[in-house]
């Protein structure tokens, strides 16, 4: 995957222990300023398209304008994500899809085969 890096992980659930992978994309600085930028420029152009909608202009401009530097804020302080990942569940050995979401370890998923909760932990 284009600008991410892959990391090693552990499943666990119960006393079951297996290997997986998982793809993190991380931004510099520089790129997180820009994606900031991006969001929050795009929720006020859509303030201003929204001008243009007779009634709902009244809620919308404004709540555009709030929004824009809200969601600035959170975009720039992201600072990675996982995009996704892939294992054998500890307990039933079907193939694990990892989801994607916040790097916040240990992330607790569910497997979609046997419908247990596994941990994925970081680190082999």
């Amino acid at each position: 995957m284009e600008n991410s890096k892959r990391l090693a992980v552990r499943l666990e659930s119960g006393e079951s222990v297996l290997p997986g992978e998982l793809w993190l994309r991380e931004w510099t600085r520089r790129e997180r300023m820009l994606r900031a930028l991006k969001f929050g420029g795009g929720s006020w152009g859509l303030a201003l398209v929204s001008v243009f909608l007779p009634l709902l202009h009244f809620v919308l401009v404004p709540a555009f304008l709030i929004a824009g530097p809200l969601v600035a804020f959170f975009v720039f302080n992201q600072e990675s994500l996982v995009l996704g990942g892939k294992g054998k569940c500890p307990h039933c050995g079907g193939d694990f899809s990892i989801r994607r979401g916040a790097p916040r370890f240990p992330i607790s998923d569910l497997c979609t085969r046997c419908q247990r909760t596994v941990l994925v932990r970081a680190g082999d």
